[in-house]
């Protein structure tokens, strides 16, 4: 029995079932019986229903081929699942304070070993990020992803020295390449043999000088370059590297300038990068006179 104001009444519990479709906020109980009604004002507050974001490791992918290999330190990487971000695609660009990738995008956070990783875009299915260099040397990574301050469960991630990849045109095999006249490489406008390319991926692993994660690379004398060896074959053959490091004023992006082998055949001549030992995906091609 519970006593107020001198009057005796009973103990009532009940449970209340909120709508699916009922709106967030502070709402008003009101209760009433028989012979009387009682409001509470603020007696409770409805929240969104939210999921935990949920992915596993072989979906913690190189951003340029989406190949499930590991990561490496200062890799663009994408990571795809189901209640990681929100409904709608975010891209927070770049911190005004730091110049630095965001680590907070669309209430999305993502860290690795407890390391904010910068992030390019996030979606509920899909987020691209960036590896950061702390993890270097380590032989796996605790990649936990957070929407809303709800943490998935941690995935355990290999962490590998290099994971080349090289940016395609979406459904093509087409290499994203720049001519030695600046134009964009393709069916109409192939490179001639003996010019030089510029191809663009990530995953190269440390660089020298190293930048902080997120930072954008610089130009000009103070370019950073690949710590691994590289080779890059075009057509089968060797071709000479002029420039392996990577592209100032973006971050965890490489460029990879190689000449053209006279050697090589007209038409869409397959292209393939070394760092290090791995190498970059099969299958991807450049346009040759």
């Amino acid at each position: 029995m519970r006593f107020t104001n001198g009057k005796e009444f009973p103990l009532v519990r009940f449970r209340i079932a909120v709508a699916a479709n009922a709106p967030p906020g502070q709402v008003t109980l009101r209760i009433t019986s028989e012979t009387e009604t009682s409001a509470y004002s603020g007696g409770f507050t409805i929240i969104e229903a939210r999921k935990l974001p949920q992915f596993t490791s072989d979906v913690v992918v190189n951003g340029a081929n989406f190949l499930p290999r590991g990561i490496a330190p200062g890799e663009i990487i994408s990571i795809f699942g189901m209640d990681l971000g929100p409904a709608d695609g975010v891209s927070e660009g770049l911190n005004p304070v730091t110049g630095r990738l965001v680590t907070l995008a669309g209430d999305v956070s993502v860290t690795a070993n407890g390391i904010p990783l910068p992030l390019f875009f996030v979606r509920h299915d899909q987020i691209n990020a960036l590896a950061p260099i702390e993890i270097a040397g380590l032989r796996n990574a605790l990649v936990v992803v957070s929407h809303k301050q709800l943490a998935g469960a941690a995935q355990v991630v290999p962490v590998i020295s290099t994971n080349p990849g090289v940016f395609v045109f979406p459904e093509t095999t087409q290499a994203i390449v720049l001519n030695q006249n600046g134009t964009v490489n393709g069916p109409g406008s192939a490179a001639a043999r003996g010019s030089y390319i510029s191809l663009f991926g990530t995953g190269q692993g440390a660089i020298d000088p190293a930048l902080a994660t997120g930072e954008l690379a610089r130009g000009g004398a103070n370019l950073s370059f690949f710590d691994e060896p590289v080779v890059v074959r075009v057509g089968g053959i060797e071709a000479q590297v002029t420039f392996a490091g990577m592209a100032p004023a973006f971050t965890g992006l490489f460029q990879i300038n190689v000449i053209l082998p006279q050697g090589i055949g007209p038409g869409a001549v397959i292209v393939e990068g070394e760092i290090g030992g791995p190498k970059s995906q099969g299958g991807v091609t450049v346009e040759v006179l």
